[in-house]
């Protein structure tokens, strides 16, 4: 067997059932490939929904850490980390050996991923480690700041442009340190300083107190619910508040032709402030590889940008 993949790249775009995984049969070589995929899916749901179910899927060691660093996550009381992080993912499959997989969870939005070595030999895959670290962090560079985007874009710089350079970045290093067969094993024994934590702490309250003031300002919680609704209602499409540049109305087009289930799930992710506007940044959970920016006037002028990862990662490139 093969025993280096090309990392893949792939969006969670359903939940999948852990039983699912428990019901198929055990994979011949050739069809392993895709049972590594489906794993990741299913694997991203059940941490993401129920921290009593990956006990089920995780080495006593590998739930341990879990649990562990959920608990050290509570903000005021409130698990806010796990289904935040959770909400836009990326998940990149590396190395495998005869048994394992190396997995890595990553989310722009905290520039960190949940690492994982993943035994698939058995017909219900477990997970056998468990590591969160940020980028830097896994990059050798504790001392380097993590990419805020919930803080918005430096000046000059476009908001997307920055967030995708991240993915691809990110990509790069899950590459330059997963992709060996002997990746899985180095998962194991990676080791942790804690910095990675009081980052992510950091981050997630960041986080929190940015979308409060969606909640807190008046202005800005009418611009939310105004540009929620844009994305939702295909009906206020023509609508004169509606901007009619080349990128609403194509992002317009493009909404029109999700099923209105997903189009009605969009919610809001993120916010930022920026020339006067407000920069709403809204996710689907079927689509967490696709997201859309609406750019609110004070006068209630609308304007949507939608931006796919697989599609805009591959045009960022770094200095260029």
């Amino acid at each position: 067997m093969n025993n280096k993949l090309k990392t893949l790249c792939v969006g969670a775009l359903s939940a999948v059932m852990a039983s699912a995984i428990a019901d198929s049969p055990k994979p011949a070589e050739s069809t392993r490939q895709t049972r590594i995929v489906a794993t990741s899916v299913v694997l991203a749901d059940v941490m993401t929904t129920n921290l009593t179910e990956v006990s089920r899927l995780m080495s006593p060691a590998a739930t341990k850490s879990w649990v562990d660093f959920a608990k050290s996550m509570v903000i005021d009381g409130n698990q806010y980390f796990l289904p935040d992080f959770f909400k836009v993912k990326y998940t990149f499959v590396g190395g495998v050996d005869d048994a394992s997989f190396a997995m890595g969870l990553y989310n722009p939005f905290y520039d960190a991923f949940v690492l994982l070595r993943v035994n698939d030999s058995k017909r219900v895959p477990t997970i056998e480690s468990l590591r969160v670290m940020t980028v830097s962090e896994l990059r050798g560079r504790s001392d380097a700041p993590e990419f805020p985007p919930s803080a918005g874009p430096a000046p000059g710089e476009r908001y997307f442009a920055v967030l995708w350079r991240q993915v691809r970045l990110a990509g790069d290093v899950f590459n330059a340190r997963f992709l060996g067969a002997d990746a899985p094993r180095r998962i194991a024994v990676l080791g942790v300083s804690g910095e990675s934590h009081e980052k992510l702490l950091t981050i997630a309250k960041a986080r929190l107190g940015l979308l409060a003031k969606v909640v807190d300002d008046e202005k800005v919680k009418g611009q939310a619910v105004l540009s929620n609704a844009v994305i939702r209602d295909r009906r206020l499409a023509d609508k004169p508040f509606v901007s009619t540049d080349k990128s609403t109305q194509r992002t317009v087009k493009t909404l029109a032709t999700l099923p209105d289930g997903v189009r009605k799930s969009f919610a809001l992710i993120s916010y930022f402030a920026e020339g006067g506007a407000s920069n709403l940044i809204f996710y689907a959970p079927a689509l967490p590889t696709l997201l859309i920016q609406a750019r609110v006037q004070d006068n209630g002028h609308v304007c949507l940008k939608m931006f796919d990862a697989h599609v805009a990662g591959r045009k960022v490139v770094a200095g260029r």
